[in-house]
């Protein structure tokens, strides 16, 4: 599932998706009516006027969903820890649960997981766990600090299966 198809999903659910950016207006904020911020695999970290406003967002009840990627090495620690978490160093691995995908070499980083936490956004995965899996190729692991910031409700919704380990030093 890449965004385009996130996307169609979502419009045909009845969501209304809109771009957000610094020419939406990101710099100044996020309007109310949002459901959902979704960061999806960010190029560059945010300007800080970009990162204030997410984060009062969130604070005044929104919700953001962000999908970092870890081997494009770009990662806003700083967005990150205004909600009590950091990406610990390396990737995920797994030498049982690995997704085969057509034109690359198998790779213990291509992850497969049906371990899903019960939270609205995974309510069918978690109901079918066993069943229905997530492909995840290249995944990082998030963590939280020992004390999240008031206010701040941070939800793990997905698990690495049994056997994952985070490799920090990338050999697989």
């Amino acid at each position: 599932l890449d965004m385009a198809d996130l996307q169609s999903l979502l419009t045909k659910n009845g969501f209304e998706v809109k771009r957000l950016g610094l020419a939406e207006g990101l710099a100044e904020k996020v309007h109310l009516d949002a459901t959902l911020v979704i960061v999806s695999g960010p190029t560059a970290e945010f300007l800080p006027t970009e990162r204030d406003t997410l984060i009062a967002y969130v604070r005044s009840g929104g919700a953001l969903l962000l999908l970092e990627d870890p081997e494009a090495g770009v990662v806003d620690t700083a967005l990150l820890a205004a909600f009590g978490l950091s990406v610990a160093p390396g990737l995920v691995a797994n030498g049982t649960y690995v997704a085969r995908v057509q034109g690359r070499a198998e790779s213990p980083y291509h992850l497969v997981t049906s371990k899903f936490t019960s939270h609205a956004s995974t309510t069918t995965l978690q109901s079918a766990q066993g069943r229905l899996y997530a492909a995840l190729l290249g995944a990082g692991a998030l963590k939280k600090t020992a004390t999240l910031p008031e206010g701040v409700d941070v939800r793990f919704t997905m698990q690495g299966m049994n056997d994952s380990w985070l490799d920090s030093t990338a050999n697989g």
